[in-house]
């Protein structure tokens, strides 16, 4: 949602008059996509900036009026999710489908719900890549193996029979599992180099955008 907003914007950005108003929109509607991913990992990392400026804020290391410029993404997006039963309902009623879309705030509520069925499998999966880890350490099992971290084909089996398996504990078949954490997947794919180069090209963007 978020990529197909960006045509749009970078063609009405020759025809913004205010920039600042036309940038308010642009964050609008990617906080939007955001909120509509169903990611709830994406939503949960909306508390880290908050502690961060709150600790700039109480170390006096950062304005009020700093503070306040930065804080407008946070509460665009705290009103939207506020605000999401009501478009939900306006996209259940306009789908073509018939299908019908879960609360997102009933979703974001089981973040922390170690019960929840989704969330029981994926600490499985990561107590599973863990153990993988020290296996394949330095080059990992290879791009797009994360499979094998639930075995590997038996005698005489195809590899691709074996994606179309389902975990016997995960029940799952196991073309669809991932680790659902980037750091986590890289190290298992591939291995100790594969996430330092990760790192690198991290802190190489998050410097050139600070």
């Amino acid at each position: 949602i978020c990529v197909l907003t960006l045509p749009f914007l970078l063609v009405a950005r020759k025809w913004a008059a205010g920039g600042k108003k036309f940038w308010t929109f642009a964050l609008t509607l990617t906080l939007l996509g955001i909120i509509f991913s169903g990611v709830r990992g994406i939503w949960i990392s909306a508390l880290a900036p908050i502690a961060v400026f709150a600790l700039l804020k109480v170390f006096k290391k950062i304005t009020t009026e700093s503070l306040k410029k930065v804080a407008l993404p946070l509460i665009i997006f705290v009103a939207l999710f506020a605000v999401s039963p009501l478009m939900q309902k306006g996209f259940n009623l306009l789908s073509f489908s018939g299908q019908q879309s879960g609360s997102l705030l009933y979703r974001a509520g089981t973040s922390f719900d170690f019960n929840e069925t989704s969330n029981t499998k994926r600490l499985e999966i990561w107590k599973l890549s863990i153990k993988e880890v020290p296996r394949h350490f330095l080059l990992g099992l290879g791009t797009g193996n994360f499979s094998l971290v639930f075995g590997s084909p038996a005698p005489g089996e195809s590899f691709t029979d074996f994606l179309e398996g389902d975990d016997p504990v995960l029940k799952i078949p196991k073309k669809y599992l991932s680790a659902h954490n980037l750091y986590l997947n890289t190290l298992v794919e591939n291995g100790l180099l594969g996430f330092l180069a990760l790192l690198c090209f991290l802190y190489v963007l998050i410097k050139r955008v600070w």
